[in-house]
């Protein structure tokens, strides 16, 4: 086997930034008040609501057009 220690160390350097980086996102996170953070979820939240209502939308459309066609 062909042992390439740059390959290695470079390896080893982008893996403890990647470490280093979540451990910074995570302090980031833990350091912000805890009503943004609850801001922050409500609006995910309203986003993925109003995308599932959306969607039931169409698919109540598409019942009622099926089930037209088949009242004919």
């Amino acid at each position: 086997m062909n042992f390439n220690v740059n390959h290695y160390d470079r390896l080893a350097v982008e893996h403890r930034q990647g470490i280093q980086h979540e451990s910074e996102q995570q302090h980031l996170l833990a350091c912000l008040p805890h009503h943004l953070m609850a801001r922050r979820a409500a609006g995910r939240l309203g986003v993925l609501l109003v995308t599932l209502g959306t969607r039931l939308e169409k698919l109540d459309r598409r019942s009622e057009t099926v089930a037209y066609d088949l009242g004919r």
